[in-house]
């Protein structure tokens, strides 16, 4: 593409690179020239005009950006029709989107005349939420640079949409005498308030003394009862692997799968198994609405995405 001063009477086939303000309307800069458009610029006795000309072997912006569009698996996300080179790609539903780095990295690589931006990875998103545009720059764009993109795409997966699912959850609180109740109530109310976020609610939570015995049997019941989900917030921050709630997860047969998160806030966080059942012991600033380490967690397990 080039960018040049033409007759009007020569501009046929080309693109407004500038708009123009005629006496009777507007011509917006990316209008196609047309033979009306031809016409009516000789009525207003316009001379020249700056204009977008393709080379041989170029597409037009919107022609690009549908068909690299139209590579993409449109199973998992909602495409919207190419205007003005864009094309804008929206989520279906409550998700979390997950991208191939290396592949995005090479399409934007192919040429700076096409653009792909996107939100983060493991971004919670709900539904028609962006995910990501395709910006195709200039008004045309070299044919050469669509088929390599479409090559790289038609090999590989972009996007995967993980869609959140609802688990039956419960929540365990321990407690020290000493302690004001009012707290475990905040708790009760800002975990609520994130699984009703993710369309999961709450379905039990139960307040205990923070010792050995009380926790190895809360424990065991929601595992009897068939929580998929186990929310822990002690009355301590876990400080290691031999305290109170993890010593109470290894003792009624479950295991450690990870303690600490490389996260702040949210680094005492910790997760376990037992059978069907993950267990979260839960960082102190679980407590605030804040968003922190636990929240990235919970929504990766409630998008069944392998901790």
């Amino acid at each position: 593409m080039k960018i040049e001063n033409l007759d009007p009477k020569e501009s046929k086939g080309s693109i407004l690179a500038q708009s123009y303000n005629l006496s009777d309307r507007k011509l917006s800069k990316g209008t196609h020239v047309s033979k009306a458009i031809v016409e009516l610029l000789n009525r207003e006795n316009v001379e020249t005009i700056l204009c977008a000309v393709p080379h041989e072997g170029d597409m037009h912006e919107d022609t690009a950006a549908q068909a690299i569009s139209n590579a993409i698996d449109r199973k998992q996300l909602y495409a919207e029709g190419a205007s003005t080179g864009r094309v804008n790609f929206k989520t279906p539903e409550l998700c979390i989107v997950r991208y191939n780095r290396e592949l995005i990295k090479k399409i934007n690589l192919v040429n700076e005349s096409i653009a792909f931006s996107i939100v983060e990875h493991n971004q919670l998103l709900a539904k028609n939420d962006l995910i990501a545009t395709l910006k195709i720059i200039p008004f045309f764009v070299s044919k050469i640079y669509v088929e390599r993109v479409v090559s790289l795409i038609s090999k590989n997966d972009i996007f995967k949409v993980h869609r959140l699912q609802e688990k039956k959850v419960e929540l365990i609180q321990t407690y020290y005498d000493w302690q004001k109740r009012s707290i475990f109530k905040a708790t009760s109310n800002v975990t609520s308030s994130r699984l009703d976020a993710l369309g999961c609610p709450l379905q039990k939570e139960t307040l205990i003394p923070h010792d050995h015995k009380s926790l190895c049997s809360e424990i065991k019941s929601s595992i009897d009862s068939g929580a998929q989900v186990l929310l822990i917030s002690g009355a301590s921050a876990i400080t290691d692997r031999s305290d109170h709630i993890p010593k109470a997860i290894l003792s009624v047969g479950g295991e450690i799968i990870q303690y600490g998160l490389a996260v702040d806030p949210g680094n005492l966080l910790l997760i376990g198994q037992i059978g069907n059942t993950t267990i979260i012991g839960m960082p102190g600033c679980a407590r605030s609405p804040k968003l922190n380490g636990f929240d990235w967690v919970l929504q990766l397990l409630m998008a069944n995405i392998p901790i």
